[in-house]
């Protein structure tokens, strides 16, 4: 979420504040797969339990608004076919 905090800053990660499983964040939308989530769309994702069919949705807005390589501190971010993405920005994604 953008929403400001002292306690949660924006991150793209989700639910590390929560702890749901002791493990840290639930999600990480910049590289699902830091998690075991799938980063990319592929035919198995159809049969992939569905938070973790998310992750390649996640994924491709983060892309869509930071981009691969981000100047602006935010984590760079893999590509599926390792082409550069230059990000559009979290307002207008």
């Amino acid at each position: 979420m953008n929403e400001p905090s002292t306690l949660d800053p924006p991150d793209y990660l989700v639910g590390e504040e929560v702890d749901l499983v002791g493990q840290g964040p639930i999600r990480n939308m910049y590289n699902p797969s830091a998690l075991g989530d799938p980063n990319c769309y592929s035919s198995s994702i159809p049969s992939t339990e569905v938070h973790a069919a998310a992750s390649p949705q996640n994924h491709w807005f983060y892309l869509l608004a930071e981009g691969s390589n981000p100047s602006n501190g935010n984590p760079t971010s893999p590509t599926c076919n390792n082409s550069r993405v230059t990000g559009i920005g979290i307002q207008k994604a």
